[in-house]
């Protein structure tokens, strides 16, 4: 129980919600810098339409008639909701809005996602067991002799 619960607590603790809320020129929101030191999952949400994820080398050079060509490609995409499989290095999520967008990103490492599923994966199949030695101890309990 404690390693399922641990488990499903550094999930919630490792997973950051951000806003992409800094004007860098009129027009085009920008979010902080997300340097990644090994291989993460991105996921952007969003409500608007022009938007994207970029090499930070580009930023300077990357404007709404252009975005496309400097966007990365997510792996899946939902309704709302890009997912990005990215490597080592800088990226910003750019949002061209003439008012503050609702865009929300949020980014954690696969290592971090293999530890926080091990062991919540691990304590779940021990809660299962330590329940059945429970019934079983309950069930195959002898009467003491009277």
């Amino acid at each position: 129980m404690a390693l399922f619960l641990g488990g499903s607590v550094l999930i919630k603790g490792r997973i950051h919600v951000y806003t992409v809320s800094s004007l860098y020129k009129p027009g085009e929101y920008i979010s902080l810098p997300i340097v990644l030191n090994s291989t993460a999952l991105l996921t952007v949400q969003n409500g608007g339409s022009d938007w994207g994820v970029i090499d930070a080398s580009e930023l300077g050079a990357v404007n709404s008639s252009n975005l496309s060509a400097y966007s990365l490609r997510y792996e899946v995409m939902t309704a709302q909701t890009a997912i990005y499989n990215l490597t080592a290095g800088s990226y910003y999520v750019v949002d061209f809005s003439q008012t503050a967008p609702h865009t929300h990103y949020s980014y954690f490492s696969e290592g971090s996602i293999l530890t926080t599923a091990l062991l919540s994966g691990m304590g779940f199949i021990l809660l299962i067991v330590g329940v059945i030695i429970a019934v079983l101890g309950t069930v195959l309990k002898q009467k003491p002799p009277s």
